[in-house]
């Protein structure tokens, strides 16, 4: 095909040479990759989404799933994507410094360094479910609870499945490897679907907490096939603390109070919304699954394809080309953003209706849910911008100042949250989300430039 095409726009070549060879044409390339991949997957939790909303529409089940759903994922951002972040610009800095076997030995220790956390966080999750659950599901009654805690037990084993998943993923993205882990992760809205139209009638809601679980026991499995055929060890082993692993340490553990901030926006969000009437939750889920699929599709595509290519940057002290590249994707990303916006504002309501409603799903919801996914439209540009320049911190290996920013957002979101809640209701908490998160992009982007700018000055001294 490629020759095919070769033979009748020999421009091709050109293009071909540029992803490989200039860092925003291999950020290109990866983003295409990754885009690719998850559009397969955003379709299947889309499916998945339209058999939930036919199965269990806005009510009180949906509500209990989504809180004892939250406490599991906030854990498994804690572990998995605060140890993406730390790790991979070390790995990448060591594998190219001193070979693969070192990076083996890294990457061993690592694993046994989080397998550790993993236990710590799993007990304290184990310890405080119960205690934490009725503060998340304050408005829930007793029947409505008890069903809380009861799925909240069966989607307890996510936590480990996930952060060992998010381990793994990591080593293939160092080495630029991402069409295996951006396609994976569609098993687990298969899985779910198949519980759902299986097991509904005889489990209940149930069947949508067992089908989590098991989609994510399932998508271990080909990247573990992967990562054994490539000749790397999947399990933990001590090889001492040396300074590498001291490196990722120390960016693990502020990433961790970064990510442990930013995660309980995400509660404080849902447990504003259980303070609000029945389905308040459930309509706050509903109407950033477009939005989501949008964030996943750009800024996941982005934010892993960048965080390799800014690492190998920062390593060799490409100062300008990195404000080059910045430059580049901002520009891109604002015009891209604008014209998505525009559509779903316009389309908001035909949207949520062609998706949802049907089965248990009423016209009274769609209306619902419309007004409040416009609410969350407004995010997807400060969004993806913050999460390029995340990742640019990261690769900087200055993660102290994300948890600062992640800090002064769990202060903006609570405020905001509670202001616009008392003025727009459940409208008012999709809201305050871009505010937050155009908060903490304006102090991304001072940092980022007053580095940048002091790296240079270094170099020319």
């Amino acid at each position: 095909m490629i020759t095919f095409l070769r033979e009748k726009s020999p421009r091709l070549d050109g293009v071909l040479a540029w992803t490989r060879r200039s860092t925003s044409g291999r950020i290109f390339r990866a983003m295409l990759t990754v885009g690719f991949f998850s559009i397969f997957v955003n379709i299947a939790n889309f499916a998945k989404d339209v058999v939930v909303a036919n199965s269990l529409g806005r009510g009180d089940q949906l509500d209990a799933f989504l809180v004892a759903l939250a406490l599991p994922t906030f854990f498994v951002g804690l572990i998995g994507s605060a140890f993406n972040v730390a790790f991979i610009p070390t790995y990448i800095r060591v594998r190219e410094r001193d070979g693969r076997g070192a990076a083996q030995r890294l990457l061993s220790s690592a694993l046994f360094v989080s397998v550790a956390a993993l236990a710590l966080f799993g007990t304290i999750l184990i310890l405080i479910g119960p205690l934490i659950l009725p503060l998340l599901g304050s408005g829930f009654g007793a029947s409505k609870l008890a069903l809380t805690r009861h799925l909240f037990t069966i989607l307890s084993p996510i936590l480990v499945l996930s952060a060992v998943f998010s381990i793994w993923s990591a080593v293939l993205e160092a080495g630029e490897r991402f069409a295996l882990v951006a396609l994976v992760p569609v098993l687990r809205p298969l899985a779910v679907i198949l519980f759902l139209l299986l097991g509904f009638r005889y489990l209940g809601v149930r069947a949508l907490a067992l089908g989590t679980s098991v989609g994510f026991a399932l998508a271990l499995l080909p990247i573990g096939i992967a990562l054994r055929a490539r000749g790397i060890h999947l399990l933990p082993r001590w090889h001492g603390l040396d300074e590498d692993l001291r490196q990722v340490i120390k960016q693990y553990l502020p990433m961790i109070a970064a990510v442990f901030m930013m995660s309980s926006t995400t509660l404080v969000d849902q447990a504003m919304a259980g303070m609000l009437g029945s389905g308040s939750v459930a309509t706050l889920n509903y109407a950033n699954k477009l939005v989501s699929l949008i964030l996943t599709l750009g800024g996941t595509a982005l934010g892993t394809a960048v965080l390799p290519q800014f690492s190998r940057l920062v390593a060799e002290g490409q100062w300008a080309e990195i404000r080059h590249v910045r430059k580049v994707y901002t520009i891109v990303i604002l015009v891209a953003s604008f014209l998505v916006v525009v559509g779903m504002v316009l389309l908001s309501e035909p949207l949520v209706r062609l998706f949802f409603q049907r089965g248990a799903f009423m016209h009274s919801d769609t209306v619902i849910v419309a007004k409040v996914q416009i609410a969350y439209c407004f995010q997807i540009p400060v969004y993806i911008l913050s999460l390029m320049n995340v990742r640019l911190i990261s690769a900087l290996r200055a993660n102290r100042f994300i948890m600062v920013i992640s800090g002064c957002n769990v202060i903006v979101n609570v405020v905001f949250d509670y202001i616009f809640m008392k003025m727009f209701g459940v409208f008012g908490i999709a809201l305050s989300t871009t505010v937050v998160y155009s908060f903490g992009l304006s102090l991304s982007t001072i940092f980022i430039l007053r580095t940048i700018k002091a790296k240079e000055g270094a170099q020319c001294a």
